[in-house]
C-alpha cells in the first residue's frame, strides 16, 4: 500500500486536505494499482474509489448484465462504500447507460451525487466519484 497526503481544491472552491490510498500488486514502486481510495481529510467523506479489473473485456462481448441488474450492483456498492448511510435517501436519477463494456449509473443523495461504473460482462465494480450538492437546501 501507498498512502499520500495533499489538498486540493473542494467543488464549492474551498481549499481541503485529501488522503490517497493506493493498493498496489506488490511492493515494488512500478506495481500495478489494484484499488484506490481519494478520501476528504476534513470531513472523512469518501471522494473516490476505483478497482483494476484483472482480466480485459474479449472483442464482441455485450452485456450479459441487464440495466436492472446494474442498478441492484451498483446499489449494494453505493452502500458497501459508505457513500449511503443508513436513513438517507437515494434514486438512481437517470437510465444507466452502456459504454466502452461498463454500465455507468448516476445516483442522487439528498446531499451529494454519485457515478459509479460497473463492469458489464462481470458486474465487477469498477470506479466510484462523488461530488456534493451544492443546491441542497435552497
Amino acid at each position: 500500500m501507498a498512502f499520500s497526503q495533499d489538498t486540493g481544491g473542494r467543488p464549492d472552491g474551498s481549499i481541503g486536505r485529501f488522503w490517497s490510498v493506493d493498493c498496489l500488486q506488490d511492493s515494488h514502486s512500478d506495481a500495478a494499482t489494484l484499488a484506490y481510495f481519494h478520501w476528504d481529510a476534513d470531513t472523512g467523506d469518501l471522494v473516490t474509489a476505483s478497482f483494476s479489473a484483472p482480466f480485459e473485456v474479449p472483442k464482441g462481448k455485450h452485456s450479459s448484465f441487464t440495466a436492472r441488474q446494474a442498478i441492484e450492483k451498483s446499489w449494494y456498492w453505493l452502500r458497501a462504500l459508505g457513500f449511503a448511510r443508513e436513513g438517507t435517501r437515494w434514486q438512481c436519477d437517470r437510465e444507466p447507460y452502456w459504454k466502452y463494456s461498463n454500465w455507468t449509473l448516476h445516483w442522487q443523495g439528498r446531499e451529494r451525487s454519485v457515478t459509479m461504473h460497473i463492469d458489464a460482462i462481470s458486474g465487477d465494480f469498477l470506479n466510484a466519484s462523488t461530488v456534493p450538492d451544492t443546491t441542497a437546501g435552497r
